[in-house]
């Protein structure tokens, strides 16, 4: 027989779960009142005669009391400001992302003390991150991306030891970057992408030895590469384009072999590319681009036999394309346009058949354009133009039936263009293209096969895609550049489509 006093104490303890649980109901239901959308249905399910913990839509209880809440994507309009933080001490997991939550987050959030997960990425969320936030300490994850957060990332997070994941991209943040950061030894992943933020990467991230990415990208960072970025092997993603970064590539970013994503696009990186970035055989992203690099391009990235992206174009790079490089059997984008190369188109690039993309434009490449080029059947983008190429156009391009853009205009071709080139299905007259100009329109008229401009787009890649075969040698300017931002466009396009992946 249980004794009365074990009776009244279960008795007292189911009591004073009841009670609580239904406090924390009627708290929740007093945030949901403060919502502009009443009729929202997703939270249909939160009334005062229903279950909360069995029948509240995004609503996980344990023992009775309110542990997780995850109403991602509710379509919830309204503020934090009413959010009952001091009556929900169990809670563990917030997730309340992709919604329409405006305002600041509110420095009672620090009476969440058993906090693991917090995630409130995609809304409208302005002011600061709260010192609030660092006292607690069992945070493992912190999303608060795509907001608009303004000010400086705290010091104080460093407290936060057991922080794994910390996503602070596309804010209005600004100051530097604390190096205090490094002291977060369990971070896999750190991001602080597209902000404001100034200032040198801090060496302190060196420490970050669990790290597998790290975005600093578009922001104002200036300050060489630290070297000791080299420690994080571990890191399958490092991106660090768009910045101010100046110096050379550092040669122990060679040590990061699980790296899977290099991106340093958009600098003022100089020097030569470290011959150590052929030790880098994990890599299926390269991106280069846009920097003041110069020298020839290392034999040894032919050891990348994963690499899928090498984009290289836009720097003062010179020599010939080696030979090595038509070993990247799974290559489907080399984009080495704009640079200073030269030498002859290399007879390997026809083992590369797997590209969809070849600019090769604006060098200093001679010979005539190989007949392996036509056995590139997955390409859709195809340009060579302003080289000093020679000879005539080969009929194995008529093979390339997936191609959009062709162009070979201002360089020293002759010849008749083949008739195979009519093979090419999607390389259609367009009787609706106009000029401003009657003169040049006759002109691009007289020099153009074939031109039409298609356009296509859903989801992350919208856009225009030309495709256009030219081979005058100067006097259409205008087109040129035309051609040029488009392609540009298309470029950026990738780039940003890949980032979002």
């Amino acid at each position: 027989m249980v004794p009365k006093i074990v009776q009244f104490l279960i008795i007292l303890y189911l009591f004073t779960v009841t009670f609580a649980s239904m406090e924390e109901a009627i708290a929740l239901l007093k945030w949901k009142a403060t919502f502009k959308n009443q009729t929202n249905s997703l939270l249909a399910s939160w009334t005062q005669s229903s279950n909360a913990c069995g029948d509240w839509y995004g609503v996980t209880c344990l023992n009775g009391r309110v542990s997780k809440l995850d109403i991602q994507s509710a379509r919830a309009i309204g503020t934090l400001y009413d959010f009952p933080f001091s009556t929900l001490p169990f809670l563990e997991y917030v997730d309340l992302n992709v919604n329409n939550l405006s305002g600041t987050i509110p420095p009672e959030i620090n009476n969440l003390t058993n906090l693991v997960y917090l995630d409130l990425h995609t809304n409208m969320i302005s002011g600061t991150i709260p010192l609030q936030i660092s006292s607690l300490a069992k945070l493992q994850n912190i999303n608060i991306y795509d907001n608009l957060l303004n000010g400086s990332i705290p010091t104080s997070l460093s407290n936060l030891t057991n922080l794994s994941i910390l996503s602070l991209y596309q804010n209005n943040l600004s100051g530097s970057i604390p190096t205090e950061i490094g002291y977060l030894r369990s971070l896999t992943s750190l991001d602080l992408g597209t902000n404001s933020l100034n200032g040198s990467i801090p060496t302190s991230l060196g420490n970050l030895t669990n790290l597998s990415s790290l975005f600093l990208n578009g922001n104002h960072l200036s300050g060489f590469i630290p070297a000791l970025l080299g420690n994080l092997t571990s890191l399958s993603i490092l991106y660090l384009q768009e910045n101010n970064l100046p110096g050379s590539i550092p040669e122990e970013i060679g040590y990061l072999r699980s790296l899977s994503q290099l991106v340093l696009a958009k600098n003022s990186l100089s020097g030569v590319i470290p011959a150590s970035l052929g030790n880098l055989t994990s890599l299926s992203s390269l991106y280069l681009n846009e920097n003041r690099l110069f020298g020839s391009i290392p034999p040894s990235l032919g050891n990348l036999t994963s690499l899928s992206i090498m984009y290289l174009h836009q720097d003062n790079l010179s020599g010939s394309i080696p030979e090595e490089i038509g070993y990247l059997r799974s290559l489907s984008q080399l984009v080495l346009a704009k640079n200073s190369l030269s030498g002859v188109i290399l007879v390997s690039l026809g083992n590369l058949t797997s590209l969809t993309s070849l600019y090769l434009r604006e060098n200093h490449l001679s010979s005539s354009i190989l007949e392996e080029i036509g056995y590139l059947r997955n390409l859709s983008y195809l340009d060579l133009s302003t080289n000093f190429l020679n000879g005539s156009i080969p009929a194995s391009l008529g093979n390339l039936n997936n191609l959009y853009l062709l162009s070979l205009y201002a360089n020293n071709l002759s010849g008749s263009v083949p008739n195979e080139l009519g093979n090419i299905g999607r390389l259609t007259n367009n009787s609706d293209y106009e000029s401003d100009d009657e003169e040049s329109n006759s002109e691009f008229l007289n020099d153009f096969w074939k031109a039409a401009f298609m356009g296509y787009g859903s989801g992350l890649c919208i856009g225009v895609s030309i495709i256009y075969i030219m081979i005058s040698t100067g006097n259409l300017k205008w087109i040129a550049n035309f051609f040029e931002k488009l392609e540009q466009k298309i470029i950026m396009r990738q780039i940003r489509k890949k980032q979002s992946q």
